[in-house]
């Protein structure tokens, strides 16, 4: 019996033998998959851009470039999206990857060389960025669990060998709410829960090494607050009496582990505010005549005076807000003088001022007051180069997950 198959009107097979038919039938399937594959249109996506992909596993996610303009991704399904840090050269960054789908990743990118490697990937981890330098060639980041269950680990990057090498320096259990790194980046100060109470527990990056600071704190909606200074030196927490009605002002030094507690209560703390070299802290004082004001989900303290103190806890003024006005954001301007600013409502603000270690008000300039506007950031300062500039592009397509993509073009 003879079988004959067209196909496109061509006469292909005439078969007589069931074998080769077989086989024909695989070749022409082959055929009309490729011819469908062929004809299928790509989604719609935004002008100009590629279609949208996850890192790979490993090292080398290609850059495009175009002239003069360097492009690094684009990445979707993002959760955080892209972050980006400038080392010291300016010429290298470390730049942070948030995709939901490949989990967290940390990238070394050169831009004179064009070429970018993936120093860490965790896809179980809810987070992963730099806290700052141990050296010039050498940055210390850490990386959150996704699980409440897992351990939190500090890691050090080093960049002065041909082949950069990554060291972990210690595993702190729980939930990490905040770090604090000192300058020279050789502690590192971790507030996180351990079992049914919190902890700071501290990590030394050069011996690797990891030490209790502070156990038993207080755990209430995650943890209890800590309020490090700038230079990763001291800390700040409220503490409760027995009965839960009076609190104080706990001190921690961070480089001895020496803890102090003041002498004064305070009848509601939402902040503590350290100078930038870990000298003095300032606080707004609840004395009766302040105010408390909502603000989603939670209250900020209004008001008349402000108390600055040093950091064994001794007062060295308190200063009153003129007109008795009710202040409701401050911020250190350096490291002897605040900017405090007027709050009328979770929406209004009123006059700014600047407030020495002397108590004295005065008006504040915009450039000073824009202080209490500077958004929250990392520990790690994002750095800057001399001679290029980055940013962050983003986009969602129809029926795609949003995607970013980081530019990085040379100065003009």
């Amino acid at each position: 019996m003879a079988l004959k198959w067209t196909f496109g009107g061509l006469d292909l097979l005439r078969l007589k033998s069931s074998s080769v038919f077989i086989l024909a039938l695989i070749v022409v399937s082959l055929l009309i998959a490729g011819c469908t594959t062929n004809n299928t249109q790509p989604l719609p996506k935004a002008p100009g851009t590629p279609a949208p992909n996850t890192a790979p596993q490993g090292s080398g996610l290609p850059l495009r470039l175009n002239g003069d303009t360097l492009t690094f991704g684009p990445f979707s399904s993002f959760n955080r999206g892209i972050d980006y840090f400038w080392l010291a050269d300016g010429k290298r960054m470390l730049v942070c990857v948030s995709a939901q789908d490949a989990g967290q990743q940390l990238w070394l990118v050169d831009v004179p060389q064009k070429a970018s490697r993936m120093l860490r990937e965790a896809r179980q981890a809810e987070a992963i960025f730099p806290l700052g330098f141990a050296g010039p060639e050498k940055v210390v980041i850490i990386e959150i669990p996704r699980d409440p269950g897992g351990k939190n680990a500090i890691y050090t990057v080093d960049f002065s060998a041909n082949s950069t090498k990554v060291q972990l320096v210690a595993e702190v259990p729980g939930r990490a709410k905040r770090q604090a790194i000192t300058r020279d980046g050789k502690y590192v100060t971790v507030h996180h829960t351990d079992g049914a109470s919190g902890k700071l527990t501290r990590l030394d990056t050069s011996t690797n090494t990891a030490k209790e600071l502070v156990a038993g704190l207080p755990i209430d909606d995650g943890l209890y607050p800590v309020w490090f200074s700038p230079d990763g030196t001291q800390a700040a927490m409220p503490e409760r009496s027995g009965s839960g009605r009076e609190t104080r002002i706990k001190l921690v030094n961070l480089l001895t582990g020496e803890t102090r507690t003041t002498q004064y209560f305070v009848r509601a703390l939402d902040t503590v505010k350290w100078s930038d070299d870990g000298k003095y802290f300032a606080f707004k004082v609840a004395d009766g005549s302040h105010k408390m004001m909502e603000s989603g989900d939670f209250y900020v303290v209004l008001s008349q005076k402000l108390r600055i103190a040093s950091s064994n806890g001794s007062v060295v003024k308190d200063a009153s807000v003129p007109q008795g006005r009710l202040v409701g954001d401050i911020a250190w301007l350096n490291s002897t003088t605040l900017v405090a600013r007027e709050r009328k409502s979770v929406s209004e603000a009123g006059l700014s001022w600047v407030v020495g270690l002397d108590g004295v008000f005065a008006a504040a300039q915009p450039a000073q007051a824009a202080v209490l506007s500077e958004p929250l950031s990392y520990p790690m300062p994002k750095g800057s180069s001399s001679a290029y500039t980055a940013s962050v592009r983003g986009w969602q397509d129809q029926g795609r997950a949003p995607s970013q993509e980081l530019i990085i073009m040379p100065k003009k």
